[in-house]
């Protein structure tokens, strides 16, 4: 029986039906698991020997011709045509609902052995947060800032820098030229799922994937939902204003919001002098004002009974102040960021007995800098790059050779230019070829494969990945991923020149073998997981201090990341409900050398906990939360520390009727003296109120 199943649209916007699928297959397969797990053993060995000796089994050429003629051989199959009509092929899965248990938790269904973590931002509505607020708060993850709303927020996960973590804006990189995103530029309210993806991701995303992704949803609109409009405004300390608007109606979606800060908030200068109190006295953060606009529009357009087409116009607009460190501040320095975003993609749940995703989408990031004092590097500057991304997508999804198996095939173009006349206008080409199967096992094993090559200028890289997830019993799982991935050095990273941080244009590639295993408790009331991951990179690229204000990119050879992370959600009673999570993590330098062999890579914090504590009754909700943060190396050498850190919030709402919400919001409750991992000071105790309604 070869029933074509309707999956995975593009970059998870049909969770649902994927999950269906999951079902389905279970009930359907017959293979032997014991076969599935000497393919998987023999992957992982593969993909460790591989990456072990760096991949020179054989040349690029080689590479492309075997890819290349394994990708057709297993494709091929899809072609053929049972005389089926076209609406026999497509199977009605009905509504859909996720499986979720009482605390409404999810899975990244395309990614079922992955350790992961799915974030609703409409259900974080009520509140005053930022995209960089949420994604702190999930394990495995570092944020770092310069501090105050808008400011420079980077996301560090597991250990690797934010130029290891791939940001995905409806399945496009937002990474500029491989670079890192600066997540204050991504409005939390125009978003619709979030997914943190820990670990290695290169063989099904692509480079720069290595310490993991974070895949964001934009509000999609629908033909099949009703009229809705939502809005938000929130008053805050240090004169923050923010709001936003929502309307969608079926088939069309409109968004727009806004935010602004003064950022003037105080904090103890300890003059450069860490160990030196006689010289700290209390001081403001000057030059820290924000203030961004978002607007977007999208429509959707049914081409019969199953097929669609949509189109999306998104556009950024920020201007900040870079306050700079505390012992150099630049008070005059200025930063202006622009984003414009189209998107358009065509869905055929009834192509070839599969169903067809296809893409296009230009993306144009602008980054504008202003010193015109030289205050940051002592002579005025000037800098300003355009960053240009054309990116042309294929993917085909459905039963692969036998009904026991899904199969995933793709293809990509992608163009990116940097419009910098000081570096000659740099451009970077992209081809890519992919291919995933999942096979599924009626005990609730899945077993996964995935290959991925990358032609970049001409040079190919292969990715390869295998997973595996087990289900012990009826509540425990156990899962373990291998992976090859590799990073090209960014634009940014070669020829950034911003004050505070200079390019190199020396730079070689990052390859990373990443491996982790873990299991996870599922019940009605109770989610819990462990996880343990190790990750050996070679020729890391970090940023130095090479003066006493400014950082430069740098091969630093190889580094260990190590460690684990532990997280539960409990749902105590109908009213109360707990979730906490804590990474410890070991970052080493391990490249050999005498004078770094062992050091600490800096910026890395030894550990990191989070629990909150919510109630809900009636017209009332409630929370309470605190933030413990580990000492983290600020210098390779370990020399210097940031002592650990602790922050405590809390939050009270109230119900005005069925659709009008009020919370009142304390940050950093005790107000505690806080640094960024960078030394950046952070804000202390602030308010927030918010309304916030549907209709």
């Amino acid at each position: 029986m070869r029933k074509l199943v309707a999956i995975l649209t593009t970059f998870g916007t049909n969770v649902g039906q994927a999950r269906m699928l999951g079902t389905r297959m279970l009930q359907k397969t017959h293979m032997i698991y014991n076969e599935a797990c000497v393919s998987y053993v023999a992957c992982a060995t593969y993909v460790a020997c591989a990456s072990r000796a760096w991949i020179p089994v054989a040349s690029a050429s080689r590479r492309c011709v075997f890819l290349i003629t394994f990708f057709l051989l297993l494709t091929l199959p899809t072609y053929a045509q049972d005389g089926s009509t076209y609406e026999d092929d497509i199977l009605d899965l009905g509504t859909l609902y996720v499986e979720d248990t009482l605390l409404e938790i999810e899975e990244v269904i395309d990614r079922p052995t992955a350790f992961a973590t799915v974030i609703d931002p409409r259900q974080l509505s009520r509140r005053s947060l930022t995209l960089p607020d949420v994604l702190e708060t999930t394990p495995g993850v570092t944020v770092r800032s310069f501090g105050g709303l808008g400011s420079l927020s980077t996301i560090s996960i597991r250990g690797l820098g934010s130029e290891n973590v791939l940001v995905l804006l409806d399945g496009i990189p937002l990474n500029p030229t491989g670079g890192s995103v600066d997540l204050s530029d991504i409005p939390l309210d125009s978003l619709e799922r979030i997914e943190i993806i820990r670990g290695g991701e290169g063989a099904l995303t692509g480079s720069g994937a290595v310490g993991g992704i974070v895949r964001l949803t934009s509000i999609q609109a629908e033909e099949a939902v009703d009229e809705f409009t939502s809005g938000r405004i929130s008053l805050g300390s240090y004169d923050t204003l923010t709001g936003g608007f929502t309307w969608i109606d079926p088939g069309d979606i409109f968004h727009f919001e806004f935010a602004g800060s003064r950022g003037d908030f105080d904090f103890l200068n300890n003059n450069g002098t860490q160990f030196d109190l006689s010289d700290d006295f209390n001081d403001t953060r000057e030059n820290n004002e924000y203030s961004s606009v978002e607007t977007r529009y999208g429509h959707t357009w049914d081409l019969g009974e199953v097929r669609t087409i949509g189109a999306s116009v998104e556009y950024f607009r920020a201007e900040k102040g870079i306050p700079g460190i505390t012992t150099f501040p630049s008070p005059n320095a200025s930063q202006t960021d622009n984003r414009f975003f189209f998107h358009s993609n065509y869905t055929d749940p009834g192509f070839n007995d599969g169903q067809l995703d296809l893409s296009m989408s230009w993306l144009r990031q602008g980054r504008h800098y202003s010193d015109p004092l030289g205050e940051s590097t002592g002579v005025p500057l000037y800098t300003s790059w355009i960053h240009n991304r054309l990116d042309l997508q294929s993917q085909w999804t459905g039963i692969g050779l036998s009904d026991e198996d899904v199969l995933t095939w793709g293809a990509s173009l992608a163009r990116e230019t940097l419009d910098a006349d000081e570096y000659g206008n740099p451009s970077r080409d992209n081809l890519a070829l992919w291919l995933r199967d999942e096979w599924y096992h009626p005990s609730g094993a899945v077993l996964t494969g995935a290959v991925r090559s990358d032609w970049i200028d001409g040079d190919a890289t292969i990715s390869p990945h295998a997973g595996i997830r087990y289900p012990l019993n009826d509540d425990w799982t156990c899962r373990s991923n291998f992976s090859y991935n590799f990073r090209p050095p960014g634009f940014e990273e070669l020829y950034r020149n911003e004050g505070l941080v200079v390019g190199n244009t020396d730079l070689m590639p990052e390859r990373t073998l990443s491996f982790d295993i873990g299991v996870t408790h599922t019940s009605d009331r109770v989610r819990f997981e462990a996880a343990y991951f190790n990750l050996q990179t070679q020729d890391m690229i970090d940023y130095l201090l090479i003066s006493g204000f400014r950082w430069k990119p740098y091969n630093i050879g190889r580094i260990r990341s190590s460690g684990f992370e532990l997280s539960a959600d409990w749902l105590i009673d109908s009213e109360w409900d707990l979730r906490s999570n804590y990474t410890r993590t070991r970052a080493v330098d391990t490249s050999g050398d005498p004078t770094r062999q062992g050091m600490p890579l800096a910026g890395v914090p030894s550990s990191e906990f989070f629990t909150e504590l919510s109630w809900h009754c009636n017209e009332w909700e409630a929370f309470a939360n605190w933030e413990r943060r580990g000492a983290s190396p600020i210098t390779p050498s370990g020399t210097r520390f940031l002592p650990m850190n602790s922050t405590v919030g809390l939050g009270l709402g109230y119900s005005l009727n069925d659709t009008s919400t009020l919370m009142l919001e304390a940050r950093n409750l005790l107000d505690e003296d806080l640094s960024d991992i960078r030394g950046f000071p952070l804000p202390g105790r602030s308010l927030f109120l918010t309304w916030s309604s549907d209709w």
